[in-house]
């Protein structure tokens, strides 16, 4: 049964509830179905949004609407949403609407800097906890619309993105993804907020480097694996193709950084502090300016004739103590290129792709929140994909409305990664959900997710899975 405090009338204006009472009729039609669907589609699609309305007492008029319309409530969502779960459907599709009958409605804030972090809602799943927030800035503090959440915790990490803009409230609406740790249930925890940045641009540099001031300057290789914390990127399928299968063995061996690297972009915030051979790949290490105001995050080498890029396999974070960590990040980034030695480097030019910010705000911006409503999900269970010498288990499936979830165990590293699960719909339509699965680490098994926007679990009558 649907409690009536779940319900989104109470949120409603008069105005509102005699509109829709008008068209909940008695018997209700598929005319007035349609029109409430219309309005709900037409309150998702606009691009102005509305400041929240207080919560209303609950009057008779209330009850009566929703003894009278809850079935379409629960059939077709609600068009009257605020804007805050507004911006929630609009990042799951139409039919999410069933989501906010379940989600926890939250009323807790906190003020720091001049800017207030009210919580507005969570709910979770069996794999990732969903938390929406507002962040609203005050007395003349401004937000901008392509701001970047960059310094929050909760749970396992995950991501907290802005997903809605309202310049009028100067607010935006923040969702998070956290990942629940594995074989942790979701309890009492936390969201804190450190700093966000706002005013970010992407930008590309081609740079003419002076390759001869830095390749005959002797290296020195040190042990990688000893660092406590590893990050970095990885391109797994280029890596394969020349015989580096693990992440383990492209992050390996580093070059001990320079004491004075040589700058090499105009504005000096970036520096080459290393290049060297191993193993037949080419190491290229630079120093980049860490601060919350630039970040670095790719590095292609171009061919001054052709003009053709070539990527890396992969990078990854040198830690020598130079940095006070306000970042997170390491100040040394190495990058590990195929087919080039230190002698062709003079037909290259270094492209550099990074990205700046306006502003970095600080802050303390906590919210205890209590352990969130769990959606239902449904188990289908194991698989099996043999082909040849190749086999894949695939254990405890679950699905909820957002996300799937499995447990994928490989006899050898080789095998095939790239899956792909259809859903099977009691109407005989399916929805495909592709996995790319990872053995970086070694022990050949791999808890995958993927998030698909919303289904209705209950009209699911199967899963089958297959190699891509």
């Amino acid at each position: 049964m649907v409690k009536l405090e779940q319900q989104p009338l109470e949120y409603l204006s008069e105005e509102q509830l005699d509109e829709l009472l008008e068209l909940t009729g008695n018997p209700f039609s598929e005319e007035n179905e349609r029109a409430i669907q219309d309005k709900f589609q037409q309150k998702i699609n606009e691009t102005v949004v509305v400041p929240m309305q207080k919560k209303r007492k609950f009057t008779k008029k209330v009850a009566f609407l929703t003894c009278a319309a809850v079935a379409v409530l629960l059939a077709t969502g609600f068009a009257f949403r605020d804007d805050v779960k507004v911006a929630l459907l609009k990042q799951f599709g139409d039919e999410s609407t069933k989501l906010l009958l379940n989600a926890d409605k939250l009323d807790t804030s906190v003020t720091d800097k001049g800017y207030r972090l009210s919580a507005l809602s969570s709910f979770r799943d069996q794999t990732t906890t969903y938390f929406l927030s507002e962040l609203t800035g005050l007395d003349g503090q401004k937000l901008s619309k392509n701001m970047q959440i960059e310094n929050w915790q909760m749970l396992g990490g995950g991501n907290t993105q802005v997903v809605d803009y309202n310049e009028q409230t100067n607010s935006v609406i923040l969702l998070t993804r956290a990942i629940q740790m594995e074989n942790e249930e979701a309890g009492d925890d936390g969201f804190i907020l450190k700093g966000f940045s706002m005013g970010g641009r992407s930008e590309e540099a081609r740079v003419s480097v002076d390759w001869a001031k830095t390749t005959d300057q002797p290296v020195q290789w040190i042990d990688i694996t000893k660092q406590t914390a590893q990050g970095g990127g990885w391109n797994e399928e280029l890596s394969k193709k020349y015989g580096v299968k693990t992440w383990e063995k492209l992050i390996a061996t580093g070059i001990d950084p320079v004491k004075i690297p040589l700058p090499i972009t105009t504005d000096n915030k970036v520096a080459l502090s290393g290049i060297g051979e191993h193993d037949g790949l080419l190491h290229l290490q630079v120093k980049a300016e860490n601060s919350h105001l630039y970040n670095l995050y790719d590095l292609t080498l171009m061919n001054k004739k052709t003009q053709k890029k070539v990527s890396s396999l992969g990078s990854f974070q040198v830690d020598v103590g130079t940095h006070s960590n306000d970042t997170g990040r390491s100040d040394y980034e190495e990058y590990v290129f195929p087919e080039i030695t230190k002698k062709d480097l003079e037909d290259y030019d270094l492209v550099i792709n990074y990205s700046t910010n306006d502003v970095y705000q600080t802050g303390d911006w906590s919210i205890r929140l209590k352990k969130p409503t769990k959606l239902e999900t449904k188990e289908f269970g194991n698989r099996e994909l043999t082909a040849g010498n190749q086999t894949l288990s695939i254990k405890n499936i679950t699905i909820s409305p957002l996300t799937l979830s499995a447990t994928v165990k490989a006899e050898k590293l080789d095998v095939k990664k790239d899956l792909v699960f259809t859903l099977h719909l009691k109407d005989g339509s399916t929805k495909e959900v592709e996995v790319a699965t990872s053995f970086e680490h070694g022990d050949y098994t791999d808890t995958v997710s993927s998030e698909y926007g919303y289904l209705d679990i209950a009209q699911i009558s199967d899963v089958t899975v297959a190699w891509k």
